[in-house]
């Protein structure tokens, strides 16, 4: 070992340059490989912590990627499901984009999603930097008859108290549109086409209360998420009339979500063109999306190899052409091929898990700052959701693929080094 420690020494800016090299292709590969990892690992804990044992989707759709088919009649739907005596909670939702506008006369468009905020405490609660999770529970604007004849003056009048008027937002859209608990927007289907028309926009859109800001997101996805009572995130988006909801999700009670999942698609159960997913039906979801990246990060190991092998072992043939005649000195005096060979090898191992080590910190470091500029850049992301992570598996891959690189680049060099003859060397001296 000291033999090799010399001679990495005696080249220090060739071995820094090749422990850089190597160090960043293991970075790569590691940020690659724990993309797929990090989804996967949140997306079981957000499910795990979250409680819902099933969901309840429209036709083919999935719960791992947005979507707004509806499925109609949503109350009744899901109030027919919490009948069933093996459900514990049932909690529909509504989801579509709208705009919203601040008294700065900020407008964007939002993602609202309409729920029936008592159920919510079932599945993972809520968490409030500030205000109140909803000063009225349930859903007092659906159990209005007159419900289908209100507009929005109406409302702006105060003539509809059922219409409670209360919205939680995130933390994004209560920094975007300078808004706090108390304060007061503008919710509208569409959007004005110039300022001229903002005048008449005010006066269709429907005032809400800001009555708290939510720390996260509950898993929900969107750009800008706000919450808002379900029959009233429906009037705004003008699809009172069918009722419509996006999912529903269940809690039942433990080891029977498979068969209510069987009693609600079955001819005998509520056959509605439904499809309903298990947590384990979700995990597997996830499992064929992070495939995907699994997939690509294989071809940027396989390509990293390639070009790691060609490059370490070029630099390492470049050392041990430097040193022929050391080596052939050293054969001279009866160190045996097999020694001279395991040096060059452990010197190639040594510049490869070194590599590995630099390389680790900075796929380290690469992570934490993508996971913090990643949901930056697309807001729909869920909060909470960790999408690098260097699981025990992640770090073994790399070990291995240090050691294969630094292996398998030094077995030419050495291969070379015992070809050297110890009778030239000296005739040469």
């Amino acid at each position: 070992m000291g033999y090799v420690l010399r001679s990495l020494a005696k080249k220090k800016m060739r071995t820094s340059f090749t422990v850089l090299g190597i160090s960043l292709a293991i970075a790569l590969t590691m940020t690659m490989f724990s993309l797929s990892e990090g989804i996967d690992h949140s997306m079981r804990q957000m499910l795990d912590d979250r409680g819902i044992d099933l969901f309840v989707m429209p036709g083919s759709t999935t719960p791992i990627l947005p979507n707004y088919a509806a499925m109609p009649f949503g109350h009744e739907l899901a109030d027919s499901m919490y009948a069933n005596d093996d459900v514990i909670a049932s909690a529909p939702r509504f989801t579509d984009i709208m705009y919203l506008m601040s008294s700065s006369s900020r407008i964007s468009g939002i993602t609202a999603v309409g729920i029936i905020p008592e159920r919510e405490e079932y599945f993972g609660g809520y968490h409030l930097t500030d205000g109140q999770w909803f000063e009225t529970d349930g859903d007092p604007f659906y159990e209005t008859p007159k419900r289908f004849d209100v507009n929005a003056s109406m409302i702006q009048g105060g003539e509809v108290p059922e219409f409670t008027q209360e919205i939680v937002v995130d933390p994004a859209v209560a920094q975007y549109f300078k808004i706090g608990v108390g304060d007061v927007v503008f919710m509208n289907r569409q959007l004005p086409v110039d300022k001229e028309e903002l005048e008449v926009w005010v006066t269709t859109s429907v005032p809400f209360e800001v009555v708290g800001i939510q720390a996260d997101n509950s898993g929900d996805q969107g750009n800008f998420l706000v919450w808002m009572h379900l029959s009233e995130a429906q009037f705004v988006a003008g699809k009172i009339g069918a009722d419509p909801i996006h999912r529903i999700y269940l809690r039942t009670d433990p080891g029977t979500e498979n068969d209510v999942k069987d009693w609600i698609t079955s001819p005998n159960g509520l056959n509605q063109n439904l499809t309903v997913y298990t947590r384990e039906d979700v995990y597997e979801q996830t499992s064929i999306f992070t495939s995907i990246f699994d997939n690509f990060a294989l071809m940027v190991v396989w390509v990293t190899i390639g070009v790691s092998l060609i490059f370490i072992a070029t630099i390492m043939m470049m050392a041990v052409r430097e040193r022929s005649k050391e080596i052939g000195l050293l054969r001279v005096i009866g160190i045996s091929r097999l020694t001279i060979m395991r040096f060059v090898v452990s010197e190639s191992l040594l510049v490869s898990l070194m590599g590995l080590v630099v390389g680790m910190v900075l796929g380290k470091v690469m992570m934490e700052v993508l996971n913090v500029i990643v949901p930056m850049m697309f807001p729909a992301i869920p909060t909470g959701l960790t999408l690098f992570y260097s699981s025990i598996f992640v770090i073994l891959r790399m070990v291995l693929l240090a050691l294969l690189i630094g292996t398998l680049a030094g077995l030419v060099p050495a291969l070379w080094s015992i070809s050297i003859k110890p009778v030239e060397v000296v005739r040469s001296e």
